[in-house]
């Protein structure tokens, strides 16, 4: 009963459920699939506001230069973060970046400054800064419209490093996220 959070053992005092039970070794709790869900979707409810006061862009890549996506596509990172700094990074910096392939040929990019234009057109440089944050930010797969020596060049270059290169705002530019500074 020990290992069972204070909170936990008295809700489920409350509901009838006897102590012998609760310590009980044989006793295991197994959560359906909509409780999971119910959860992680209750967890998300704080990014969700913050990334829905974010400036967003539609980002489109050349067709010969795919975005990848993976199984964990969406990546934040803040380029001007200065290793070693004693504050770490987050949503609410105003240097933010956040990326999220949608498609082979589209990436959402979201900046608290924001771009001016809904959607972008944006180079071959672009669409493989993009690809090495999935990459980096991917636990255990990458996916990519077809298979491919780049996407597998791609995890050996990035996996382990820190993907933290800048799709910069080019103000009074029409084209104001294809500048890209390492």
């Amino acid at each position: 009963m020990e290992h069972h959070d204070a909170e936990f053992r008295e809700g489920c005092f409350k509901r009838g459920v006897p102590k012998q039970v609760l310590e009980s070794d044989s006793m295991s709790v197994v959560a359906t699939r909509d409780a999971a869900l119910t959860f992680s979707l209750a967890a998300a409810e704080i990014p969700i506001k913050i990334f829905a006061r974010m400036h967003w862009t539609f980002l489109h890549g050349p067709t010969d230069s795919p975005f990848f996506t993976g199984d964990n596509p969406v990546f934040y990172c803040n380029p001007e973060h200065r290793p070693g700094s004693l504050f770490g990074v987050g949503l609410g910096n105003k240097t933010i970046e956040v990326t999220y392939p949608l498609s082979r040929g589209v990436c959402a990019f979201a900046t608290w400054e924001g771009c001016e234009a809904y959607h972008q057109k944006v180079s071959t440089d672009v669409v493989d800064r993009v690809n090495s944050r999935t990459v980096h930010a991917a636990l255990r797969f990458v996916y990519g419209p077809e298979k491919c020596d780049r996407i597998m060049d791609l995890v050996r270059v990035t996996k382990g490093t820190l993907a933290a290169s800048r799709i910069e705002k080019m103000r009074g530019s029409r084209r104001s996220c294809e500048k890209v500074v390492a």
